[in-house]
């Protein structure tokens, strides 16, 4: 009300909501947007980031590599354990934005890399781990990667990081049972979807693989052959990625889902409108890290101050 209250007095005439909207979006139009040589000489200039871009033949961007001194330091640091993901509707281009993530010694989330791609597919992914790796020599150190299920994603991360195990999310292991287990797709009762779907969540939850089998013997005699043969083909050949106490075994630090992406995402979205431009975004990443420091110096700071004799 404020701002309405200003421009009446300003201009004498009276001034509506929708006057209000059309001079907001005739600001958004007139700010530059998707500049991408600017971007990457501000990011390279003034952030001292590593930028690296893929083109297609007509010299169109597909996808953007993104990573600052600090995000290679934090990675260099707490290499162990990475977590990736994409968010979407971030960009008015409608790329995805992809993010790797790591648990730092005071167990909070930080960036380590941004990709932002025109497709999320196989070639795309190869490409970005592939510049990952070639600006990260501490890469070989990851020993857990934490994804969803995507059979392209899985495969790449695969092959670009070998000595890694790769972990399925838990959150997103039971919503795929629980949407794939279903009346309709499998052609079963609700009495044997209930009874399908108790036996999966406990073995999600097993502790060994002794349990998981005893669990996998019980399905196979307890379930419908059409939930049994959808789990064989889907899930029993890589329980080792998904089933908890069998992932505890590999260093993941007690993290059994990709939470740390899904809420950083949510924080960029809080940063950001949906549907912004590059140099928004961009922005709101670097924002997101300066910020992530300056907790971390401060709690420093404050440790120094507590122990100090």
């Amino acid at each position: 009300m404020l701002v309405r209250e200003q421009i009446q007095r300003e201009s004498g005439h009276a001034v509506s909501l929708k006057d209000l909207s059309n001079i907001s979006a005739e600001g958004k139009r007139a700010e530059p947007r998707n500049n991408l040589p600017e971007v990457v000489r501000i990011l390279q200039e003034k952030h001292k980031a590593a930028v690296r871009l893929l083109t297609d033949d007509n010299n169109e961007l597909q996808s953007l590599y993104l990573q600052d001194e600090h995000m290679k330091a934090s990675f260099e640091a707490y290499p162990e354990l990475i977590f990736v993901d994409a968010t979407y509707k971030l960009l008015d281009t409608r790329m995805a934005c992809f993010l790797v993530i790591i648990e730092n010694g005071n167990g909070e989330s930080e960036i380590v890399a941004v990709g932002l791609f025109g497709r999320e597919d196989a070639e795309t992914l190869h490409w970005f781990f592939e510049a990952f790796k070639a600006l990260n020599p501490q890469w070989e150190a990851v020993r857990v990667t934490m994804a969803d299920k995507d059979i392209k994603e899985r495969q790449v991360v695969k092959q670009q990081f070998p000595l890694s195990a790769l972990h399925i999310c838990a959150f997103h292991t039971l919503q795929a049972f629980r949407r794939e287990v279903s009346v309709l797709k499998l052609g079963i009762t609700k009495g044997e979807q209930e009874t399908a779907l108790d036996i999966l969540q406990r073995m999600l939850y097993a502790n060994s693989e002794e349990q998981y089998q005893e669990l996998y013997s019980l399905l196979q005699m307890s379930a419908s052959q059409s939930v049994v043969e959808y789990f064989n083909e889907n899930w029993h050949s890589i329980h080792p990625e998904w089933v908890m106490g069998l992932k505890w075994l590999h260093g993941n630090f007690f993290n059994s889902t990709n939470n740390r992406v899904v809420s950083m995402n949510c924080k960029l979205k809080k940063l950001v409108e949906r549907f912004s431009s590059l140099e928004k975004l961009v922005t709101a990443c670097i924002h997101s890290l300066q910020h992530s420091e300056m907790r971390g110096n401060a709690r420093l700071e404050q440790w120094c101050r507590n122990t100090v004799l």
